[in-house]
């Protein structure tokens, strides 16, 4: 008796210290139908990265990576625009495809594309089930346009022929009962990526960098991007779907902005490199930049550069579009003003960059004045290789603009917000979020693909993990969140 006694208080201790293993609940929150979900947006939430969109791309896209956690709540299939296995490689894409001196020998990826027509671009159109709306390139301004369906190839590409639709249209056609909506970067991008450069643009309107004719690579003005987003959102809700908007990030913080400064300044001894010049020598200089050398004619002298005795900064081109008499020009500053991406190949030629006198003076070969007296001539850097601080003053001011209407349209419609712009900053400073490790170091940080732009897999499936965190707490819902780490998702893809 003594001895089933015992085994009773055993069997009793054991079972009070059992860990309770019941699942954590998951559920869809309140009033969420998520039946059908669809994402609303441009290149990001199609899953567009290193430089193109194609098969291995949109399946790491961030909506797919939601989608398949709101399907552990009940939520419906989630049906994206791949392209036919033979020409799975899409419109193409930046690869790398060797190494040469410790550095990636980054190449176009040729083979298996779904290019229709090359000029102008027309990609194999896609008529099955769709959920995923992003649309490559897409402004908010142009949700409103119905001719943009024909002159953007990645929305043709998912429309009956010669459709002309607006996107407004074409997103409450899709009668979606919850959404994502991220959308608004590129109003700023354009600008950025060009380096605010207004040559070839039509400032006709007397309004540059903001457009009111919303020429490209222009930023949209505000009031402008206003009317769209509430347009969009309207037509989002048209039927009581819930969703939630993700704000704009901060796009002078991306790598095709910031690498080259950081890779120039890593690479030269003492840091990013000075011009050093004697008194007579930086006389000389800013003589020879404020020389007009022809009087009443074709040439236009630049700016005084400033150049002093001591160490000074190469010069860059800030040209002001209506200032004819003069072309603006002053010594960089590399913490605020920044090498494009773009650049590279420029920067790094022997003859034409850096090492032959870009940003200084270039030798005259007689082509750009008839017989100047002079043996060299001015040679700044180009408008469309920087950034410069004016610019990403005009870059934030407007991204601002862009998110407080943003913020103020969701919160109208009871609606979760994603402070992408917040969460951005914090993966750069604190190098990852919620133990994921990455950073917007390029291809090595593991968050920016092989543009400098657009996410990485492992990028895309962090930013899902944000927009479940902010439908969690705005819904009250428990859809689970991603184990990033657990899924060794991949970030730029070596051969």
């Amino acid at each position: 008796m003594k001895k089933l006694y015992l085994l009773v208080i055993v069997a009793f201790l054991f079972n009070a210290c059992k860990p309770n293993l019941d699942p954590i609940p998951v559920t869809a929150g309140k009033n969420l139908d998520l039946s059908k979900y669809v994402a609303i947006g441009n290149s990001l939430t199609a899953g567009y990265a290193d430089g193109g969109l194609y098969n291995k791309a949109i399946m790491y896209s961030y909506p797919n990576f939601i989608a398949k956690q709101l399907q552990l709540v009940g939520g419906g299939e989630f049906y994206q625009p791949y392209f036919s296995e033979d020409k799975k490689n899409g419109s193409g894409f930046l690869k790398i495809t060797g190494w040469n001196a410790n550095a990636p020998i980054i190449q176009n990826e040729t083979n298996q594309l779904a290019v229709v027509s090359p000029t102008p671009l027309r990609l194999e159109r896609y008529t099955g089930p769709n959920n995923n709306l992003g649309i490559p390139g897409l402004r908010m301004i142009e949700v409103l346009s119905a001719p943009y369906a024909q002159l953007n190839p990645f929305f043709e590409r998912l429309l009956p022929p010669l459709t002309t639709k607006r996107y407004v249209d074409f997103v409450k056609e899709t009668n979606g009962t919850f959404f994502t909506l991220w959308l608004g970067n590129n109003d700023v991008l354009g600008y950025a990526i060009s380096g605010g450069d207004p040559t070839g643009i039509d400032i006709s309107d007397n309004s540059y960098p903001y457009s009111t004719i919303f020429a490209p690579n222009t930023i949209t003005l505000p009031l402008a991007f206003n009317a769209a987003a509430d347009s969009l959102i309207n037509a989002a809700t048209a039927n009581g779907a819930k969703g939630a908007v993700a704000l704009i990030p901060d796009v002078a913080t991306i790598p095709f902005v910031r690498f080259l400064n950081q890779q120039i300044a890593n690479t030269t001894p003492g840091g990013f490199p000075k011009i050093t010049l004697t008194a007579p020598q930086a006389a000389a200089l800013n003589t020879l930049y404020t020389t007009d050398f022809d009087g009443p004619g074709p040439y236009v002298p630049y700016s005084n550069p400033n150049f002093v005795a001591g160490d000074n900064y190469f010069v860059i081109s800030i040209d002001n579009p209506y200032t004819t008499n003069v072309r603006e020009v002053r010594q960089m500053n590399p913490q605020t003003d920044y090498l494009l991406l773009s650049a590279q190949s420029l920067l790094a030629d022997p003859v034409n960059g850096l090492a032959g006198g870009l940003g200084v003076v270039k030798p005259n070969d007689g082509s750009t004045i008839p017989n100047p007296p002079v043996t060299q001539l001015p040679n700044p850097i180009p408008d469309w290789a920087v950034l410069d601080a004016t610019e990403v003053s005009q870059i934030r001011f407007a991204t601002n603009a862009y998110n407080n209407k943003l913020r103020s349209a969701a919160d109208i419609k009871g609606l979760a917000v994603v402070d992408a712009n917040t969460i951005f900053n914090q993966i750069i400073q604190n190098n990852g979020i919620d133990g994921v490790q990455l950073n917007s170091a390029f291809i090595t940080g593991g968050l920016f693909s092989l543009d400098g732009i657009h996410l990485t897999p492992k990028g895309y499936a962090v930013v899902a993990n944000q927009f479940i965190k902010a439908i969690n707490a705005k819904y009250e819902a428990k859809i689970p969140l991603i184990d990033v780490n657990s899924l060794n998702l991949p970030t730029v893809f070596f051969p």
